[in-house]
């Protein structure tokens, strides 16, 4: 995807200095395809323990959706201090690497966050020289330089290339396309939280869902349409729409997955005893019949999309014969039974009849998509109160004051930010393929 189909809310007078970094951030690296796997001691990944089988660990997931609200709420605060523009870039980090079978899935929505605060910071340099509020603290923090640093660059502010190449020389790898590229923000947001696979999978269709919802909060958000508590009340509510109607299909997914299998054995049975010679009577094929009706609707059901329902391949691949036995019961009510008789002999042939397999490797799927969808709907539910979205600023920014923890103030938050905006140098290690 280009950097101009990738940023459409973008004005158009900050466009170009974005695809400029995005550019910049492929050059330093961002561009590749293999990721980069994080020390665990420098995030709060949960690594799986494979020894103990395939199943979800709930508190891996419960820490996973807590988190992924404290770091959109958290970009809304920054986003309220800077007042840039933001957007998702390419993920190249991650908090660990699971074994086979298993899945390490980001809590973050958007683990690589992109934004023009390098072309914010530059203009309003060149415009007004270095400001206490904005551009003297972003520079000491982000790109660690010292008061005869500020001064120099003060003196020559209306210069726009040396204001350009001062800051671009001094930023950190991957500085030019985000102001918390290296931090420990942008690594605490790539954190992963490892699982059975079905667990990713379900993170997936969660991300598809929401992300178009939460690109508007951000866009509204940065906007100033709409505060960061109220983008993050309308995107825990979202979530919870997406969880009541995953988990309402999930449970008839596992109740039809049962009826599907039951039908396909008495198929099964049907079509060993009553070959293509084999004479047969209409009281022995009508509900035969009957059965494969029952057995294409479901398995029609299973290959429509559904929120939260992963459409799984095993399940898609049964009775590969499909059209063969829509042939076969698509016939008229007033077909005589002979003629019934007759086609059932003349497609036999045609039909593949599967051997019996066990069923629970399919349910067991559909089950931990389920085990899964139910535990993050319980940790969404603790955010679903005003009360629980108000108390963010307290809890994630909190202030300890006389004993008690507080709310900060524009001015205390600001310095958070600020200081959060700090490089962390790290060692990463390649991901193995």
């Amino acid at each position: 995807m280009t950097a101009s189909l990738e940023l459409p809310r973008l004005r158009p007078s900050t466009d170009a200095k974005a695809v400029a970094s995005h550019e910049a951030f492929m050059v330093a690296g961002g561009g590749k395809s293999s990721r980069q796997i994080l020390p665990l001691t420098e995030t709060p990944s949960i690594v799986v323990d494979a020894s103990l089988g395939r199943a979800i660990n709930i508190e891996a997931t419960q820490i996973k959706t807590s988190e992924r609200i404290f770091t959109f709420y958290t970009d809304g605060k920054i986003q309220e201090v800077m007042g840039y523009q933001t957007w998702r870039g390419k993920t190249v980090l991650q908090g660990s690497q699971a074994p086979i079978g298993y899945q390490a899935a980001h809590h973050s929505l958007e683990p690589s966050l992109f934004d023009n605060s390098v072309e914010m910071i530059e203009k309003r340099i060149i415009t007004s020289g270095v400001t206490p509020q904005k551009s003297g603290p972003y520079l000491k923090k982000r790109l660690d330089i010292t008061s005869p640093e500020i001064k120099l660059l003060d003196s020559q502010h209306t210069d726009e290339d040396f204001v350009h190449a001062f800051i671009f020389e001094r930023l950190p790898p991957r500085g030019a396309a985000s102001a918390i590229a290296g931090t420990h923000f942008e690594k605490r947001r790539n954190a992963t939280f490892e699982n059975p696979d079905e667990s990713n999978q379900f993170d997936c269709l969660l991300e598809k869902h929401i992300r178009p919802i939460s690109t508007d909060l951000q866009k509204r958000r940065a906007n100033k349409e709409i505060s960061a508590k109220e983008a993050t009340r309308l995107l825990v509510e979202s979530k919870l729409k997406f969880y009541r109607e995953s988990i309402s299909n999930l449970q008839k997914c596992l109740d039809k997955l049962q009826e599907f299998h039951t039908l396909e054995k008495r198929l099964i049975a049907f079509e060993n005893a009553y070959g293509p010679k084999v004479d047969v009577s209409l009281d022995l094929l009508q509900p035969y019949l009957n059965d494969v009706k029952r057995l294409l609707e479901i398995k029609e059901d299973f290959l429509a999309k559904q929120t939260g329902v992963h459409r799984w391949h095993d399940v898609m691949a049964r009775r590969r014969d499909y059209y063969h036995l829509k042939h076969l019961v698509n016939y008229a009510p007033e077909t005589l039974p002979s003629d019934l008789i007759k086609l059932y002999k003349e497609i036999r042939p045609s039909l593949i009849t599967p051997t019996i397999e066990d069923i629970s490797p399919h349910l067991y799927h559909y089950q931990l998509f389920l085990i899964e969808a139910q535990a993050q709907q319980r940790e969404a539910l603790f955010f679903e109160s005003t009360e629980a979205i108000n108390n963010l600023d307290t809890l994630i920014f909190g202030i300890n004051d006389s004993g008690s923890r507080r709310a900060p103030s524009f001015d205390e938050l600001s310095k958070q930010v600020f200081d959060m905006l700090k490089v962390s140098p790290i060692k990463t290690l390649k991901r193995k393929r």
